[in-house]
């Protein structure tokens, strides 16, 4: 029997052909050869593939594709739409404000595009000014964006606005499962766990999303054995999927048992072990545990290891006193490859392993040194008493920055280690001076000057600083948690 395969004529398409066959620098390529200009429809599928790539080459065209919209599609909203969605992914966030504000009659279409292109580059206020500002009634698609921003930045105005949204849609859309789940994603990252829960059991056929969302945020409040419960339930009635797995796998990361890691990786299936988002997180997940011969064993199974698999192991050398390995393995990949949590990973490995000299190099061959990355320079030099190099990287962040309590609670912390009392004092007045408002890091910051005193043999007065410190604060201490297995029962200690 003989197969005909008919090639569509249309250029439209063709192209669209090619967008189907994960072929989308042949549609550009096709695009190239053009001798007509392309119609809207083109326009708006060749404007999606660009945004898709987001390429050196893709920006071209892109800016190329907008100077025929500026001319012929002025009144054409979804072409604009999709112009903005381009621009976003190209993170010119000014360009796609001038197309947004040039639109006459916006939709909701039209705002969530914008929206959506806010949060995928972080700028989350602008989503809610953009809300606020909105002339027309929001769907549901809009809700959900603008619940995702309020999770992004869990600021006083995000609970506000979301709760506001949350008391208006709770009637109209209590079936709509994405808009719940988005809910419950928003109180979890607010902290706000007994009313995500509510919101959970109000949904009546909970898919593997909510579950999902759910298990996400025990995991983000330290509420580890709800996690563990939840997805005991979620066996009776669905089947887990690679998403949930991954969450698990975080949680087990987060207990560092051996054991409940071993339970929980003979659940996975076999194929699922295969997945390279599953082999990144066991990667993970055996590290933290101290398996670092099975951590070893994952990352040199996974077919093509990206940056991610990478870090993960470079973090696993690190966490378990092997900080030449993670160096030498830090030296395999381009510094062009890496990325702000792959330099931090290394410097950390480096910290705890001693090795000043391969940090000081790391650290001055990276371009672009972040916050990030320089507090935990410091956090280095501070562990190895270098507190005069660790304050002067702090000076020079200062000169054009905004100043940074990590990196003075980095500071104390070694200055503590050292048992240093005058310099301790210095760097907890210096934080109070600077930081105010910030009450649980002045109570940590608090505890560490105390544990000086007290390490020295001066425990009255080690005891009077916290006590005085934490009651003059008023606010509620933190409690740290600790996990233990007994009889095959997860057992919390406080």
């Amino acid at each position: 029997m003989m197969l005909i395969v008919y090639f569509p004529k249309s250029p439209t398409n063709q192209i669209r052909c090619f967008i189907t066959n994960r072929m989308p620098e042949k549609a550009l390529d096709l695009f190239d050869t053009m001798t007509i200009e392309p119609d809207h429809v083109t326009l708006v599928v060749l404007l999606n593939v660009c945004a898709q790539l987001a390429s050196d080459r893709a920006k071209t065209i892109g800016k190329k594709l907008l100077q025929q919209i500026s001319n012929n599609y002025q009144n054409n909203n979804i072409v604009l739409n999709t112009a903005i969605h381009m621009l976003m992914k190209f993170g010119d966030i000014k360009s796609a404000e001038n197309i947004f504000y040039s639109i006459k009659n916006k939709d909701n279409f039209t705002f969530g595009a914008m929206m959506k292109g806010y949060v995928e580059n972080e700028q989350y206020e602008k989503v809610f000014d953009l809300y606020e500002e909105m002339n027309i009634k929001p769907d549901d698609i809009i809700y959900i964006i603008v619940l995702n921003a309020c999770a992004g930045l869990s600021n006083y105005r995000a609970m506000n606005i979301g709760k506001q949204i949350l008391q208006k849609i709770c009637n109209k859309w209590q079936n709509n499962k994405i808009i719940l789940t988005s809910g419950i994603d928003m109180l979890m990252n607010f902290g706000n766990v007994n009313d995500a829960e509510n919101l959970f059991r109000s949904i009546q056929k909970k898919d593997i999303i909510a579950y999902g969302a759910m298990m996400n945020g025990y995991n983000m409040n330290n509420q580890l054995l709800k996690c563990f419960e939840l997805f005991e339930e979620l066996k009776q009635n669905l089947v887990p999927d690679e998403i949930i797995f991954n969450i698990l796998i975080g949680t087990c990361a987060q207990i560092g048992l051996l054991s409940r890691c071993k339970f929980i990786f003979n659940q996975i299936p076999l194929h699922m072990q295969h997945q390279q988002r599953i082999q990144n997180a066991l990667i993970n997940m055996w590290g933290k545990s101290g398996s670092i011969d099975k951590a070893y064993d994952v990352f040199q199974s996974v077919a093509s290891p990206n940056i991610i698999t990478h870090t993960s192991m470079i973090n696993a050398f690190g966490l378990n006193g092997m900080g030449f390995e993670a160096v030498n393995l830090y030296k395999q990949i381009s510094i062009d490859q890496c990325n702000d949590i792959t330099h931090i990973c290394v410097l950390n490995a480096c910290s705890h392993s001693g090795l000043l000299n391969q940090a000081r190099i790391i650290f001055n061959n990276i371009h672009i040194k972040t916050e990030k990355i320089i507090t935990t320079m410091i956090d280095c030099l501070s562990r190895l008493f270098l507190f005069d190099e660790a304050e002067r990287l702090i000076d020079d962040f200062e000169k054009s920055n905004q100043p940074n309590i990590v990196m003075y609670m980095a500071l104390l912390s070694g200055a503590r280690n050292h048992g240093n009392i005058q310099l301790s004092e210095k760097i907890y007045n210096r934080i109070k001076s600077l930081f105010p408002d910030e009450k649980e890091c002045l109570i940590s910051g608090a505890i560490l000057l105390s544990n000086v005193y007290s390490s020295r043999g001066e425990f009255e007065l080690g005891r009077d600083i916290r006590y005085r410190h934490i009651n003059k604060l008023k606010h509620k201490v933190k409690v740290g948690l600790s996990w233990t297995e007994v009889n095959g029962e997860l057992v919390v200690k406080k």
